[in-house]
């Protein structure tokens, strides 16, 4: 378990997708961000699609983040494309939002 000033490392890691008909390496770049409790903690700008395909033939990009978190349980939220930067067939499926608790 890796600790740092009292807090514990918590590794986020997440695909992101776009259809087959989208041309994702044309898309433009989008924002994620990651929130514990009210708290911004991670703000990942400019993410683009690299081109990677997924068998499906729709792009896939693979990211990750870490933070660190106090011992307890924290409700974190993780928020795709935030600005809305990208038009989607469905935007509203890109907030998602769970507990961790944390113990050493």
């Amino acid at each position: 378990c890796l600790q740092s000033n009292g807090k514990y490392a918590f590794n986020v890691g997440y695909y992101v997708f776009a259809k087959p008909d989208k041309q994702a390496p044309s898309l433009p770049k989008f924002t994620n961000r990651l929130f514990i409790g009210n708290k911004e903690v991670v703000n990942q700008h400019s993410i683009k699609f690299s081109g990677k395909r997924n068998a499906g033939g729709g792009a896939i990009e693979s990211i990750h983040t870490q933070v660190y978190l106090p011992q307890g349980e924290h409700v974190v939220t993780l928020s795709i494309d935030d600005d809305k930067t990208i038009d989607e067939s469905n935007e509203n499926n890109n907030l998602h939002t769970f507990a961790v608790v944390v113990k050493p």
